[in-house]
């Protein structure tokens, strides 16, 4: 097993290839940066979503994935020359993110309707049109299926997050260096704490009047939800322990990484003497650590490592398989960009081992260890389009050898102990 008693070799200078996201943007004539209009960062959108490694891996286009960097610049040059990019790493990405959100919450005093209804808790969407539900939120619809092409509220959130990155980057414009990576970071570590903290804070009544206000004890998703101290939540995240910032800062130095670079990065919370050891049981991961925690936080990495409640020890750790690994591997790996990432729920958006695929299909999935499949019938089309992309035809013994592969490939991030 790898550890990260050693960090990572992080290239010097400013970074320009990782796991992550790139920010366009133009330079003024007195040298600032300035952002583009919507249309045309729509056109480099698109260009970003067909260049994540897992979508470039997905189509054999192995060369292309170790020079995506080089990739994405000429093709946005070609739609303009002047634009310019620099990389932000996935997880620092992720807390930008999540940080709007939090404050969107906080300025409205309630969490976002629109959140709400698409979770179910406001079941009229008619009520969205009433003046106090106004708000231009950042929230998009759940993704749940494996399409790629994103509806325009992922580009619209996207362009916002974009341009929040645009005004957070060095003077230099070509990006960030690590250093300058980690102090950001750490900054949206600190507002995390305070966020999730007990509320003694200046925004205490502003906290007070979100329990008050929403429907917070039956929202069990959602980064509002999830950080504020509630006992009736699912999951609740407090930063009361070191493990939640040693794992942000690690997963941080993983997507910096040369490693980050040329690989498909996995994170779990789990229990590394016990999981990947059988070729029957569909292991599930995240493709970051905050992946689907707006609707699905049940399935995010971050929320199984670092919950307040554990009765056994637990282990947060990262699995990376080299491109070329990655090209035939034996995981389901979702092509999705950040955003659609941090906005899924469901089956399609975070990875799982693959299952061998037998003759008596589908009917034997219901025995899968790792899958729930109380709830859905097997004979029904609902079963049969969620499970194509689980399968494998490697035999168990060659898929079994895979999976010891992958597990050689662990970096263990921190264990969490019983409280």
């Amino acid at each position: 097993m790898t550890s990260l008693s050693i960090s990572p070799k992080i290239p010097e200078g400013i970074l320009t290839q990782g796991q992550g996201e790139y920010v366009v943007f133009q330079i003024a004539p007195d040298g600032t940066r300035k952002t583009i209009d919507p249309p045309l960062f729509s056109r480099c959108y698109e260009i970003f979503s067909e260049h994540t490694p897992a979508k470039l891996l997905a189509k054999g286009l192995l060369s292309e994935a170790h020079e995506r960097y080089k990739q994405v610049v000429s093709k946005v040059q070609e739609l303009q020359p002047s634009l310019q990019l620099f990389f932000v790493p996935k997880t620092f990405y992720e807390l930008i993110a999540i940080h709007k959100l939090i404050r969107e919450d906080l300025k409205h005093n309630a969490l976002c309707p629109k959140q709400m209804y698409l979770a179910g808790l406001i079941r009229n969407r008619l009520m969205l049109n009433h003046p106090s539900y106004s708000r231009n939120c950042l929230h998009c619809p759940p993704l749940e299926t494996d399409k790629s092409s994103a509806p325009s509220e992922f580009i619209g959130t996207a362009y916002r997050i974009n341009n929040s990155l645009i005004k957070k980057a060095s003077e230099s414009p070509l990006g960030f260096t690590f250093s300058e990576l980690l102090a950001h970071t750490d900054k949206e570590i600190e507002f995390l704490e305070k966020f999730s903290s007990s509320p003694t804070s200046k925004n205490e009544e502003s906290i007070k009047e979100i329990f008050n206000n929403s429907a917070i004890s039956s929202l069990t998703t959602g980064p509002t939800s999830i950080f504020l101290p509630n006992e009736k939540a699912q999951y609740s995240l407090t930063f009361d322990t070191p493990h939640p910032t040693t794992v942000i800062r690690k997963s941080l130095e993983l997507d910096c990484s040369e490693i980050g670079a040329h690989s498909i990065i996995l994170y779990r919370g789990g229990n590394l003497s016990k999981d990947l050891t059988l070729s029957s049981h569909s292991t599930s991961f995240g493709t970051s650590l905050f992946a689907g925690i707006v609707y699905d936080s049940g399935a995010t990495a971050f929320c199984h490592m670092c919950e307040k409640e554990t009765e056994e020890e637990r282990d947060a750790y990262a699995i990376f398989l080299p491109f070329e690994e990655a090209l035939h591997s034996a995981m389901y790996i979702p092509t999705g960009n950040t955003v659609e990432q941090l906005f899924s729920r469901g089956e399609f958006f975070h990875p799982r081992t693959k299952i061998c695929k037998k003759a008596d299909m589908p009917s034997s999935l219901t025995t899968v260890k790792g899958i729930s499949w109380s709830a859905v019938d097997t004979d029904s089309e609902l079963f049969k389009y969620i499970i194509p992309h689980l399968l494998t035809e490697l035999s168990e013994e060659e898929l079994s050898i895979q999976l010891r592969r992958a597990k050689e490939r662990t970096i263990l991030l921190e264990t969490i102990l019983p409280s």
